[in-house]
């Protein structure tokens, strides 16, 4: 049975159309003569020149489903690992895979970058073949030939097997393939999942035999429906000195084990000597030595880790959100009609709502392997963390987590469900707008978490109307130089939040470096009694700019981890403002998608439900907050001009300022129904051991925070 192959073959030297006028019979004869002749002379030389590619595109396959392919599919020299295929985009995911396998970035079909592979190995005049088997999936609505090897000028004209006759095919891909690489740089052959095992391991003796020095690469380039699965994806060299057994990563991810789809575009060009353009936000694929066990257990809880993460989402923040509605309404409600609500069962489950980002972050720790274990882990993290004394040291102690996290890889931000991107491929190190809200927040508890160390008192600064000034802020007493040291430390604590974000290494991210300048910039001249203008506003985010390209400056010189800002700066420099323009678009793109998701709205209503009803029904107990404890009032007031700074310079900043506004709130609630009963508006305050009269001091500590 004769399979329906088509083959488009690009970038032919010398030819620029295969639509030759019908020759005369003698001029024919002897042109086919002349066409043998040097056929038959550069076929060798062409043979043994330059490395050539294989690229063997498979969809709807899972890792456990190419494990479970016969021992000898594989040779002893394939190097394993898991690709992100990015978000399932309407109206066809299999196609928008296709055009970020054939773009080397994160892009859709009709993108202005599809199809930069071909434009690549064209002007490099390299040739391209690409076989489609069967047709391809029957899934989805676009071919690969059209969305990954788009034609270029109406020279790439698609041919069938019986029209070319330069093609012998016989019934098996694997010789379609081998007589490709005989006219091509680079094949790459769709075939369908139920002939991969055969076709793997025919195209491999096949090439061995021929004797080129050629990449094979197996693609699973899409995951079965659901979309909640990592693909696999190998690479085996034929004639190279390749690790008997590898890992694959790329500087793309910074994990070991995974790469992008953006990647395999970068990972060709580079192969077969072709300059990778500076629009391709991929990088070629590193092979890793590995032990079989070792690969096999990475690849195992890679995999693992994205499917229960993918499928605990939804039931997870749902049923967040409605155990955190129950638990604060219900103290607002008691609250308001007089009842006491210094309970300690309800304090402590104030707590436990407090606990899930670090939970969620250490779950991991102790490798759950199915859905009940995973949420039971969870559960059993945050009823520990709860112990902690109160909302600010929990929120605190996070964003230590999440700092020293973020020395050792970010592994355990990248693995956690709030912030788990192996499979859509948005961010795969560094810390991203959900966990960056949080650090934001603990960091900003430091003032109460440490009060008594501060020294806070009342009182108003000669700027302006600010509520703190430092206690003998300009004495040189014991006390002052406590003080100075304690707000010494602050800044030091406040400085490595800041590097956490910005550092190139570490995942830069320019709207976070911004946001968190801004935030700790409010923070210290809230506590200093200095007022927050405009003008100091302007300032603070200007300051945090100045450090994004400062950092952009040096990671050029210092040849670090290279950030989106050095893409953008390079595309400029070329002229490529429309891939700039695509960058933008798909940003906004993706912050209007966060910010109208149902998950996103009904917390935006929550908070705003929640943070109304405070001030209107709670006003007397929150004013009595604001005269007690002045440090809580500054962390408020700088943290939700941090949100505004949030919404304003980071691409799904709603994100960051929820989570953000929840480590604000939440301690605020906890102090208030910790007070059963408030003091009056026209009593005075009363007096504490160690206050003066008119000079009260913050006595709050780690344990009374």
């Amino acid at each position: 049975m004769n399979l329906p192959i088509t083959y488009l073959v690009t970038g032919v030297v010398g030819v620029g159309s295969r639509q030759a006028r019908r020759p005369t019979l003698k001029s024919g004869c002897v042109l086919i003569a002349i066409l043998s002749l040097l056929c038959f002379a550069i076929s060798p030389a062409r043979a043994s020149y330059g490395p050539r590619v294989v690229v063997i595109v498979a969809d709807r396959i899972t890792y456990s489903d190419f494990v479970q392919l016969p021992p000898k599919t594989w040779s002893s020299s394939m190097a394993l690992g898991l690709m992100s295929v990015g978000l399932e985009s309407k109206p066809d995911p299999i196609a928008n895979v296709y055009a970020a396998l054939g773009a080397g970035d994160s892009v859709h079909v009709g993108d202005i970058s599809e199809g930069r592979l071909c434009t690549g190995l064209h002007a490099a005049g390299k040739r391209v073949a690409l076989i489609e088997s069967g047709g391809g999936d029957a899934l989805h609505m676009i071919p690969l030939a059209d969305v990954m090897m788009p034609a270029i000028g109406g020279t790439v004209p698609l041919v069938t097997s019986q029209e070319h006759p330069h093609m012998p095919f016989r019934e098996s891909i694997a010789d379609a393939v081998v007589s490709a690489l005989d006219l091509c740089d680079v094949v790459i052959a769709h075939v369908e999942t139920a002939l991969l095992s055969g076709e793997i391991r025919d195209i491999s003796y096949a090439v061995v035999r021929r004797g080129h020095k050629t990449r094979i690469y197996v693609v699973g380039a899409t995951p079965p429906p659901g979309w909640d699965r990592l693909t696999p994806v190998a690479i085996e060299d034929i004639d190279t000195a390749l690790p008997v057994t590898g890992i694959l990563t790329s500087t793309t991810t910074h994990t070991p084990g995974l790469i992008a789809a953006r990647d395999i575009a970068p990972s060709i060009l580079d192969y077969v000597g072709v300059p990778i353009p500076i629009q391709m936000t991929g990088a070629p694929i590193e092979v890793r030595t590995a032990s079989r066990v070792d690969r096999d257990r990475i690849l195992d809880h890679l995999d693992r880790v994205t499917y229960l993460d993918q499928r605990a989402q939804s039931p997870f923040f749902w049923g967040l959100g409605l155990f955190g509605g129950l638990v604060i309404f219900t103290c607002v409600g008691l609250t308001v009609r007089g009842k006491p609500v210094g309970n300690p069962v309800v304090l402590y489950m104030l707590r436990v709502l407090s606990s899930w980002p670090l939970a969620l972050l250490v779950v991991w720790v102790f490798d759950p392997h199915s859905m009940p274990s995973y949420l039971a882990w969870i559960g059993a993290v945050c009823l520990v963390t709860a112990l902690f004394p109160s909302p600010p040291v929990i929120f605190w102690v996070t964003s230590v987590v999440i700092i020293v996290d973020a020395f050792f890889g970010s592994r355990l931000v990248s693995q956690a469900v709030m912030s788990a991107y192996m499979m859509s491929g948005i961010r795969f190190y560094g810390i991203g707008n959900e966990y960056m809200g949080i650090l934001i927040g603990g960091a900003l508890m430091t003032p109460i978490v440490f009060a008594r160390a501060f020294k806070i008192r009342q009182g108003t600064s000669t700027e302006g109307s600010g509520p703190l000034r430092p206690q003998s802020w300009g004495s040189r007493t014991n006390s002052a130089v406590s003080v100075r040291f304690s707000f010494g430390l602050l800044a030091a604590f406040l400085a490595l939040t800041v590097f956490v974000l910005s550092f190139p290494s570490f995942g830069a991210k320019a709207g976070g470096a911004v946001t968190a300048t801004a935030t700790f910039m409010f923070l210290w001249w809230e506590l200093h009694g200095r007022k927050i203008t405009l003008w100091r506003s302007i300032a603070a985010v200007a300051i945090g700019f100045g450090l994004v390209f400062v950092w952009a400056i040096a990671g050029r010189v210092l040849h670090l981890t290279p950030t989106h800002i050095d893409t953008a700066v390079g595309a400029m420099s070329h002229g490529r403002f429309g891939y700039i323009l695509g960058v933008a678009e798909r940003k906004v793109g993706l912050a209007l998608a966060v910010s109208l998701n149902p998950g996103t709205v009904a917390g935006v209503i929550g908070l705003i439900v929640l943070g109304a009803g405070t001030r209107i029904l709670m006003r007397d107990r929150l004013q009595s907050l604001w005269e007690r404890r002045p440090d809580y009032r500054a962390v408020v007031a700088a943290g939700f001009r941090g949100c505004i700074v949030a919404l304003l310079f980071n691409d799904s900043g709603i994100v960051a300022a929820i989570l953000l506004t929840i480590s604000l709130m939440l301690p605020v609630l906890y102090n208030i129904f910790k007070e059963p009963t408030p003091p009056r508006p026209s009593a005075p305050l009363p007096k504490r051991e160690g206050e003066e009269s008119g000079n009260p001091t913050n006595s709050g500590a780690v344990g009374e925070a």
